[in-house]
């Protein structure tokens, strides 16, 4: 959908300058037409021209998704609203990318009017654009408070903040359930000798602990885990580098202890060498906790590289439950090894039908299955499910029936106790 502002935005047609046709067909008929043409942004343009009984379901598709970043946009679009005030009950996601030439300080007041017809939003992404950004250097606190109020709304349900230094707390001491939020490189304005309340839940949090990417000090990190508060209710959690800020990621476990459903570890283990492992997760703690989920990436430079480095990668996984015997108890594990192919072809000229003849990655992957079994005890309290997925990105379609074939046939012989004991998924997926 990220096409669709651009489509519309950068136009100089109004949505107004639609021809008036007569029709004897059903109205349905032509929101069918519509649906299917979902993802075409110069169709559906096209379409809001050619008859006005296309209009209202183009436009709903047209305006559902805006991607404000220069004040052009921002120009564009407050003209297209002032011409059609209706069209902003039309705007279920906004993506605010401020950086470059400080954009959203120098389109005030019209941005602060667009956001303040934003009455039907569920989705609100805030993500900087590359360079140095600062909340309260690049965004005007009238600007801010509009915002605020976007995320007070009723109808939102999703928040992301990316790239952000000096986010507002404003926005966490909301009292608000969330079905979805996201914090990527962000750090947060300080408040000296305040008592942060937070309010703000969420059912699925995703944070990204790299270099910087997540800082919380003490007081702030007391606020956001107690009972109530946003790290609190989190029944998924996705958790991008724990082994970076291992201390916050196990108070977060700690305080959604009886929420969690879902846990996803990505990026946890080093691919490049064989590490210690020493964070200790208890996971019988977790009553409710029934699905685990480690992605594992490989680097695909070569098919050497693949399998050595996917290697590495099941290792350090196999340390890991090696030290935490209760990953076996849980009752779904996914297990998913991610490979990027180069955009520009490169050196990664070999085929991924050779990946199944990899050695190396079934031998970790049967010392996997192994220690899970040890962990389940005999007989396993109850039963359950081990998925290996094979994610492949950049490779053809043509291959994937061939790998997906020997994938499995592969993972049964290597993976018998989930394979016999339980029940084990083999697939292969292609983007």
């Amino acid at each position: 959908m990220s096409l669709i502002p651009k489509v519309m935005l950068d136009s100089t047609i109004s949505p107004s300058m639609t021809m008036v046709t007569s029709s004897q067909l059903p109205q349905e008929l032509y929101d069918k037409i519509i649906d299917n043409l979902h993802d075409d942004p110069v169709s559906l343009k096209h379409c809001t021209l050619a008859s006005r009984f296309l209009v209202p379901r183009s436009q709903h598709y047209l305006f559902s998704s805006i991607h404000l970043s220069s004040v052009a946009r921002v120009h564009r679009l407050y003209n297209i609203l002032t011409n059609s005030p209706h069209l902003s009950e039309r705007v279920r996601e906004l993506h605010l990318s401020p950086g470059m030439n400080a954009w959203m300080a120098s389109s005030e007041p019209y941005l602060f009017h667009i956001l303040s017809t934003l009455t039907a939003l569920t989705t609100l992404r805030i993500s900087a654009l590359p360079g140095n950004v600062i909340w309260h250097r690049d965004i005007l606190p009238q600007t801010t408070a509009v915002i605020v109020q976007l995320v007070c709304l009723p109808s939102l349900t999703t928040f992301e903040v990316c790239a952000m230094g000096g986010v507002p707390l404003d926005f966490f001491t909301i009292r608000k359930h969330l079905t979805y939020l996201r914090l990527k490189k962000v750090t947060f304005s300080r408040i000296p000798q305040s008592d942060i309340i937070s309010a703000m839940t969420t059912d699925k949090l995703e944070l990204y602990l790299s270099h910087a990417g997540f800082r919380l000090d003490e007081q702030l990190l007391v606020s956001f885990t107690r009972p109530g508060a946003l790290f609190s209710r989190v029944k998924v959690l996705i958790v991008h580098y724990i082994k970076r800020e291992p201390q916050l990621a196990l108070e977060i476990l700690k305080a959604s202890a009886r929420s969690l459903r879902k846990i996803e570890f990505r990026a946890m283990f080093e691919h490049n060498k064989v590490e210690p492992q020493n964070l200790v997760i208890n996971f019988d703690l977790m009553p409710n906790l029934d699905h685990l989920v480690f992605r594992v990436n490989a680097l695909t430079s070569t098919a050497w590289a693949f399998e050595s480095t996917c290697a590495i990668a099941l290792i350090n996984l196999h340390r890991f439950i090696n030290i935490n015997s209760s990953v076996g108890r849980i009752r779904y594990l996914t297990i998913i090894i991610v490979g990027h192919k180069q955009p520009d072809g490169g050196s990664s000229n070999w085929s991924s039908t050779l990946i199944p003849a990899m050695p190396h990655i079934f031998s970790k992957l049967a010392n996997i299955d192994y220690m899970l079994d040890e962990g389940r005890g005999v007989p396993p309290e109850s039963p359950f499910r081990v998925e290996v997925l094979l994610e492949l990105h950049g490779w053809s379609l043509n291959e994937l029936s061939a790998v997906r074939l020997a994938w499995k046939r592969r993972l049964v012989s290597y993976m018998p106790f989930a394979s016999i004991g339980g029940r084990l998924v083999c697939e292969v997926k292609m983007t």
